[in-house]
This record gives C-alpha cells, structure tokens and sequence, in this order.
C-alpha cells in the first residue's frame, strides 16, 4: 500500500511538472528593421528637343517650339543679354516668343529640370524686316545726256542687293549695291525712239528734230524677292 501511494505521488509529481512547462506563459518579439533614408541623386539631363528656326527671316517675331520629358523652366537668352524665362507646359511642350533684333540675333535657351540639370540649345537667326528703298539717284542729272554711255548712280537702304536698270524695258544692266548702298552701273543709251522736243527723260542728242527718247527704269530686290522701283 506504501509503495502504491508513492508511485501515486511521483506520477503526480511528474504531472505537474508537465503541466507548469506546458502552461508557462511564452513570450514573443517582432524587430521591425529600418532602413536609413536614402537621398537619390538626380544627374540625369532633361530630354529638350527644340524645332529649329529658320535662320533667315522677314519678320521681327518668331515662337520656339519644342518638346521635353519632364518639367524644366527655360531661360532664354538673345545676343548674349538675358531676355527672359518661363515654364515648360502641363503636356510638357515648349513654346516661347521672342522678339528679334534687326540683322543677327544669336538665340541660347537653357533648360533646367528640379535636379539642376540643364541642356543648352542655341540657333542663329537673321531677321531683315526692311523693304528696300531707293534713296536717290541721278536720272535726272543725266538729261541731257550728249554721249549713249552713262553711269546711273543712287544709294538704298541695304547692303548687297541686286540693282537692275532698264532702258526702254528693252535693255537690262545689273550690279548690287556696296556695303553703304552705293551703287554704279554702266549703262548705253538707245537710239530707237527719235522725238523732237527734249522732255524731262533721257535723251540721246543735243539739237531739237536730232533726239531719241530713254525712259529709265531702276529695281532694288532683295534677297527675299521684295523690290522698290522708281
């Protein structure tokens, strides 16, 4: 009997024991690691690309156009003194008007993106808005004229141009003005329509019934196609 309730006891001993290492309390802990924040640096230059403008041109305003791959402020920059700056659009076009100096105009546009990093485009541009003129000649100094040969003489307003005369609308001499719009060109009188007063054209001839009439003509065109005549 001794023996049964020690066994009783030890088995209960063992029990209990089990009991208390399955009922202890087991604790447990989720470590959440955290990465240091990272800064990216962005040098990487926007994608600018910039229709070319034509590089002569008659009017004293054109609009850039262009496309970008992200926002970027555009500073526009005309015969090297700053003119201005603005903003790409929403859709991430470009558009800008600029005003031209007359002769050449060297355009730079900058395009900056929020990372500081720019790309340059520049075009040159030359802008003749001036229609020709004829400022003087001297036709009229000519009459009378005693020998065919002369020299038609004048100025205009531009360098380089062609000059044309023409003698009766028969007759064509050319030449182009200098670098001031002087210009001088040989020229041969006709002697196709006899008159017999001297009026206020050129005439070949001194004597009334002995004159043949020269109806003078000078164009000025430049190299657009515009000309002045008198």
């Amino acid at each position: 009997m001794m023996m049964i309730m020690k066994d009783i006891k030890l088995k209960l001993t063992a029990i209990s024991c089990i009991l208390l290492i399955l009922f202890m309390p087991v604790y447990s802990a989720t470590v959440f690691a955290q990465d240091e924040e990272q800064t990216i640096e962005d040098k990487t230059p926007p994608s600018v690309n910039i229709e070319k403008p034509e590089e002569k041109v008659t009017e004293p305003f054109i609009d850039i156009k262009g496309t970008t791959n992200e926002p970027v402020v555009i500073e526009v920059s005309l015969n090297s003194n700053y003119y201005g700056t603005a903003n790409s659009n929403e859709d991430n076009t470009i558009s800008i008007g600029i005003t031209l100096a007359e002769g050449e105009n060297k355009i730079k546009i900058n395009s900056t993106d929020a990372g500081g990093n720019s790309v340059i485009n520049e075009f040159n541009v030359f802008c003749d808005s001036e229609q020709p003129q004829i400022l003087y000649n001297n036709i009229y100094e000519l009459n009378p004229a005693y020998t065919a040969e002369q020299t038609v003489k004048g100025q205009v307003n531009k360098a380089d141009i062609n000059i044309d005369i023409f003698v009766n609308e028969k007759k064509k001499y050319s030449g182009k003005s200098d670098s001031e719009g002087n210009f001088e060109i040989d020229i041969n009188l006709d002697k196709s329509i006899k008159i017999s007063t001297i009026d206020k054209t050129i005439t070949v001839g001194t004597q009334e019934g002995n004159a043949w009439q020269n109806k003078i003509k000078i164009v000025a065109t430049d190299d657009y196609g515009r000309e002045a005549t008198i």
